[in-house]
């Protein structure tokens, strides 16, 4: 597997266009956003950004907040406008983010070929933002797994699998791999695992998925 890591808000890869790719409640299913219209956001290195999200045109400011040193970061909204001037229908999915009025916690992903952005709102519910667009429906039978328990202290259970995982390797939050596991079915064992926040990335079929895992 080559090299990914967990990147600092303070790298460049944040000042950049994120495409939404898919939001998942806490106990809930997972909806995802393909095709050349899907939401997106652009933040820019004074931390205002401007976004798109069916008819609306929306901009506004964030407030950096550093929440756990260099590996994650927190967003805070300062203000925000918007213009339903695009045309199309006028339902919307970012403006949750813009109206929370609590800090966003955020994580950005660095893979081999691109990144990805997570926001949760207080992990009721996470938008999962790629760099890129994703043109079609995701048919990777990985975007359909489940992982619970989550938070966990011992055992993650991983639900809907069509075929037994090849590899999974857990990342800490500053990019160390802490842990690998190859050819298992179900389960995961992270008890001797450290507590904190890690990234979970699973590998099948040519095909892979990243999932936030929280150690108690």
């Amino acid at each position: 597997m080559s090299t990914s890591q967990i990147i600092s808000a303070q790298n460049a890869e944040l000042f950049q266009t994120w495409y939404l790719y898919s939001i998942t409640a806490e106990f809930g299913d997972t909806n995802y956003y393909y095709g050349n219209d899907v939401a997106q956001m652009s933040i820019h290195e004074d931390f205002s950004f401007n976004a798109t999200d069916n008819c609306w045109e929306l901009m506004g400011n964030f407030e950096f907040i550093s929440t756990n040193g260099e590996e994650e970061f927190g967003l805070k909204n300062l203000n925000y406008e918007k213009a339903c001037v695009l045309g199309g229908n006028s339902g919307y999915n970012l403006e949750l983010i813009y109206e929370y009025e609590n800090d966003l916690t955020c994580y950005i992903y660095e893979g081999n070929t691109n990144s990805d952005l997570f926001i949760n709102l207080d992990f009721f519910l996470t938008y999962h933002f790629k760099n890129e667009t994703t043109l079609n429906m995701p048919e990777s039978n990985l975007q359909n797994i489940t992982i619970f328990p989550n938070p966990t202290s011992q055992i993650l259970n991983i639900g809907n699998l069509s075929a037994p995982i090849e590899n999974a390797y857990l990342y800490a939050m500053n990019g160390t791999l802490v842990k690998s596991f190859s050819n298992f079915s179900n389960q995961l064992t992270i008890s001797e695992v450290n507590t904190g926040v890690y990234f979970l990335v699973i590998e099948q079929g040519g095909a892979t998925t990243v999932k936030r895992i929280v150690k108690q």
